[in-house]
């Protein structure tokens, strides 16, 4: 921008000196071109597109650069009189006279000094803008992040904290709730074996544990009303519910103690076990719930993890039936 300054005020000169020369018309076209150049170049500097007024502002109106830019008699104002000072040497028909031009290269000389000035005093106000706006992005960024980082623990305390902590206190539950079953059933059952005393279950995908695991489920289901054993391998723990209106029948063989000196075990074994799923069988027909077995003791419910109407007649109905 400086240089087409200094170049346009080099072309105005020697065509106020050389006035019809031979080479007139060489400088005019250079002029005009320079100043072209300058007028593209401050088009895009100060404006950035079309504008009616004429005093629009690339970063804004209102801006103490602008208004420092466009106030009276400042940089705008004298670089207009500069442009159409140069603008008025590039027509040869229309060229001022002797004097006028005489006065134009004066006014010109005069005021460079004042225009240069306020040139670099224009790009100093620029570039302090400039740096106060990169800080400010600075600022903006850092914020940014700080905020990001403060929602990302809010997130962690709020959310995932709790979760694990969740996780945590089921796994714990479970190991609890393992350790309540019997000692010979775990001895039994190798996978639950491994778990009680170790917490961590195996992540082997061989046969044999698949059907190791499939037993350990079928004992479970002995051991367990299928609901509860369901929930407990679904990660429920401690699994304890309120149960209003239930109906408890519990059986026992008399005289059992005598027919222990009589039979065989495995006259005993299946007596019980033939005795057993008879009752099995009523339990379910009248949907009942069988609880446990203990020797020749037999405990089932009605109204507890099945909801019934009438739970207390269809217990007495399958206990007289049982007789």
């Amino acid at each position: 921008r400086d240089w087409l300054l200094m170049r346009c005020l080099y072309h105005v000169e020697f065509l106020q000196y050389h006035r019809g020369g031979r080479f007139v018309s060489n400088d005019v076209r250079k002029l005009k071109a320079d100043l072209e150049a300058i007028t593209e170049l401050r088009h895009d500097l100060y404006f950035g597109g079309e504008s009616k007024g004429g005093h629009v502002h690339t970063i804004g109106s209102n801006t103490p650069e602008s208004q420092e830019t466009f106030r009276d008699h400042g940089l705008n104002q004298l670089m207009m009189e500069w442009m159409t000072i140069f603008k008025s040497f590039t027509d040869l028909l229309h060229m001022p006279g002797e004097q006028e031009t005489s006065w134009m290269v004066h006014h010109l000389w005069c005021s460079m000094k004042e225009l240069f000035h306020l040139l670099r005093e224009s790009e100093d106000h620029y570039k302090i803008a400039a740096m106060e706006w990169l800080q400010t992005g600075c600022l903006i960024e850092v914020l940014v992040t700080v905020v990001i980082a403060l929602f990302i623990i809010f997130e962690y305390i709020t959310f995932v904290n709790p979760i694990i902590n969740h996780a945590v206190e089921l796994e714990e539950a479970t190991k609890s709730l393992m350790r309540l079953i019997p000692q010979h059933v775990i001895d039994a059952v190798p996978s639950i074996k491994a778990y009680v005393q170790t917490g961590v279950l195996s992540a082997d995908s061989s046969q044999e544990h698949k059907k190791t695991l499939e037993e350990s489920d079928d004992l479970l289901g002995t051991i367990l009303p299928p609901s509860i054993c369901d929930r407990l391998k679904a990660g429920e723990s401690p699994i304890a519910d309120y149960c209003k209106g239930v109906t408890i029948m519990f059986t026992h063989i008399v005289g059992f103690s005598r027919l222990q000196a009589l039979m065989t075990p495995k006259e005993l074994v299946g007596m019980l076990n033939r005795l057993f799923c008879a009752y099995d069988e009523l339990v379910e027909a009248k949907g009942l719930e069988k609880i446990k077995t203990v020797g020749d003791s037999y405990m089932m419910a009605g109204n507890l993890l099945k909801r019934m109407r009438n739970s207390p007649r269809r217990v007495v109905e399958c206990a007289l039936e049982m007789l």
